[in-house]
């Protein structure tokens, strides 16, 4: 039983996690990071524009972000 109700959970955890798989970054010209939220305290300095985009996107070699140590 436990075994079953384990994998439930897991299955479900992994279902919500992949729900919403959107990042935020800015647009100014030295941003490196994806944030979790547009509130986070790393978008404080941003120069530019705080864009929502996919996870995907934000990590793919043309856009190079890696994750913000503050938020993630």
């Amino acid at each position: 039983m436990k075994t079953l109700l384990l994998s439930f959970l897991f299955a479900v955890c992994g279902a919500v996690s992949t729900v919403d798989s959107s990042v935020y970054v800015c647009t100014g010209p030295y941003a490196t990071k994806y944030h979790s939220t547009p509130e986070c305290k790393g978008l404080n300095r941003c120069s530019g524009d705080v864009v929502k985009m996919s996870m995907d996107k934000a990590k793919a070699k043309e856009s190079g972000y890696t994750a913000c140590k503050i938020c993630w």
